[in-house]
């Protein structure tokens, strides 16, 4: 895909490239999706996704495509303005609230990035046509905020899913290729 890495501030044709590459994708936002992802995609794989201002740009294009809907420019000015990179981690337990306690950081080098917010989405239970160990009945997707001017954009980073007791799960990630 892109190859400049992330921005916590886009200029006005970026902001309508995204909203375009979003709408005209609007079939298959899978596509868009796939350019966000780290960790392995897969049944009860813990992966993730990074949620630049571009990618959620791309969204609100394909959203606002596929119902016909007007682009809500607030919602626009209100992405383009947050300080904040969201990251969504995607992971599986053995009940309702298994993740409350979780938290998420990013590693560059020894520097250590704390999340601002760290908070679990919604608990689902698994696909009830798999059988599935126990461990995996609840599936939850965890919200981690990182301020961009934290962030070294050109550092080796590692995502950490720290799930207490010294039980922590790294996602290598290239900011580089992330728009």
């Amino acid at each position: 895909m892109y190859t400049g890495g992330i921005k916590d501030t886009l200029t006005d044709e970026e902001v309508k490239e995204a909203i375009l590459w979003g709408s005209e994708n609007k079939a298959s936002p899978e596509k868009i999706i796939q350019c966000y992802i780290f960790g392995e995609e897969k049944e009860y794989n813990e992966h993730g996704y990074i949620w630049t201002k571009f990618f959620r740009l791309a969204r609100l294009g394909y959203q606002s495509e596929a119902t016909g809907i007007p682009l809500n420019e607030v919602l626009v000015d209100g992405i383009r303005r947050d300080r904040n990179l969201k990251t969504i981690i995607v992971t599986y337990g053995d009940a309702k609230g298994f993740a409350d306690s979780y938290d998420v950081r990013l590693e560059q080098g020894q520097k250590k990035v704390l999340s601002q917010v760290v908070r679990p989405d919604k608990y689902d239970y698994t696909h009830l046509a798999y059988p599935v160990p126990p461990e995996y009945a609840v599936k939850v997707a965890v919200e981690a905020l990182f301020l961009y001017s934290e962030i070294d954009r050109k550092a080796k980073t590692v995502i950490v899913l720290d799930k207490g007791e010294g039980r922590e799960v790294p996602f290598p990630v290239n900011f580089s290729r992330y728009k």
